[in-house]
């Protein structure tokens, strides 16, 4: 059985724009994976060098922490943005190759309109709506994966943190000479 001719043109646009939707997150993961590592870097090294005053130190730990947490929101916010945009590019192709009849006449015709409308959406709201349809486009492994890394990031920055404040405070005091 052909696909209905009229559907060619959308398939090919929705497409094109979940390639260019999964670009962009790719991008943005690779934006804030290098800006976290650099941060953490520069901090780490701060604490670890240590010289200067021990409350210095910690004021320009804490500066990196902050601006680290900052971009880690960030991080999460735009991502997860991202990441339901390309899955609603995808609801949408899976639409189109089932002839599926929830797939509003609207939609053929503006598809660039349904997808602002899309983008307008409270993430709730997206949510919901992809698990209607597929759920299977919110679980996959790899977008599991890739959630859990800005958790490790955090991690990284609070344990560092910590040791750098023992650091600090073992130069300044001398805790844990016995070691």
């Amino acid at each position: 059985m052909e696909k209905p001719i009229e559907n060619d043109g959308l398939e090919k646009f929705l497409l094109e724009l979940a390639m260019y939707q999964d670009q962009l997150l790719q991008s943005y993961r690779q934006i804030f994976i290098a800006s976290q590592s650099i941060l953490i870097s520069v901090a780490m090294l701060i604490l670890i060098d240590g010289n200067g005053l021990p409350l210095s130190l910690i004021f320009y730990a804490m500066l990196f922490f902050g601006i680290g947490l900052i971009l880690f929101c960030l991080w999460r916010n735009i991502t997860e943005n991202r990441e339901l945009d390309v899955s609603y590019c995808h609801m949408q192709l899976l639409k189109v190759e089932n002839n599926d009849p929830s797939l509003k006449p609207n939609d053929l015709k503006k598809p660039w309109s349904s997808f602002k409308e899309w983008q307008k959406k409270t993430k709730d709201a997206k949510k919901c709506e992809l698990n209607k349809y597929c759920p299977s486009l919110l679980s996959s492994i790899t977008r599991e994966k890739m959630n859990r890394l800005p958790w490790y990031f955090l991690t990284v920055w609070i344990l560092g943190i910590i040791i750098g404040i023992i650091i600090i405070f073992n130069n300044q005091y001398h805790f844990f000479d016995f070691l």
